[in-house]
């Protein structure tokens, strides 16, 4: 479905990420994960292109994309099958939950009636149906994720980027908005996720790709990396962080 090949890119000289390549298969949930400052996120924004890559090639349903060289053409494309929930949930404060998920739908051109039946069956699938007219500042910090989400769920993506979707929430809306992913995860959507959310990685992805130093340490399944990790520093990550 996506494979990247040799991804690198540097910021003022400093090499941030190191010839990155995996490959995410329909229905998978990928979780990257690693010490903090290691370029999880650079390279999830990298994958959809918020930032632009130094070298490596995109393959994605069947086409190739250069990233250093990548057109606008080429992203608007790629992005109209994706789909990124940020950390911080980037809601607009003066719109409605509703109108925050019909914004992109409308954008697109999709009549309202259509754009708005799409907006409450996701918000639905979000369990926030009760929520439609609620604005940003009624809501709490996992309600207000879960808006993100369901903005994201409405455009129908065929791959989801999630950047730390929990870390500016506090243990109980964290299992909140994880709720949301299981349910996700079990009804089939391809998902890749930086976190640390260790229980999340290692129950519900079917895939971890552990970084270290911009680098890829090790790619494994879930079970396999947290049952019988192959490299000395994953198993001492491991034992770290429980």
């Amino acid at each position: 479905m996506l494979e990247i090949k040799g991804l690198s890119k540097s910021f003022d000289g400093t090499e941030v990420l190191k010839d990155i390549s995996l490959q995410v298969d329909k229905g998978d949930v990928m979780t990257i994960i690693g010490p903090s400052g290691t370029g999880k996120t650079t390279l999830l924004r990298c994958m959809n292109f918020l930032e632009r890559a130094d070298a490596g090639i995109m393959r994605f349903q069947d086409a190739e994309i250069r990233l250093k060289t990548v057109t606008k053409k080429e992203i608007s494309r790629f992005r109209r099958h994706t789909g990124f929930v940020f950390q911080n949930y980037n809601l607009f404060l003066n719109k409605t939950a509703l109108q925050n998920v019909t914004e992109g739908l409308l954008a697109r051109k999709i009549s309202k009636e259509k754009a708005e039946k799409a907006g409450r069956e996701a918000l639905d699938r979000v369990g926030l149906s009760d929520k439609c007219a609620y604005y940003p500042a009624q809501l709490s910090g996992g309600q207000q994720q879960r808006v993100a989400i369901a903005r994201t769920l409405a455009a129908d993506p065929d791959i989801i980027f999630f950047d730390e979707p929990t870390s500016a929430l506090d243990p109980e809306l964290t299992e909140e908005v994880l709720t949301v992913m299981r349910k996700m995860a079990d009804e089939g959507m391809t998902m890749v996720v930086v976190t640390h959310e260790m229980g999340f990685a290692r129950h519900v992805s079917n895939k971890v790709v552990f970084m270290e130093n911009g680098k890829i340490v090790e790619s494994a399944s879930a079970k396999k990396f947290f049952e019988n990790p192959a490299e000395e520093r994953s198993k001492e990550f491991i034992r770290m962080v429980g």
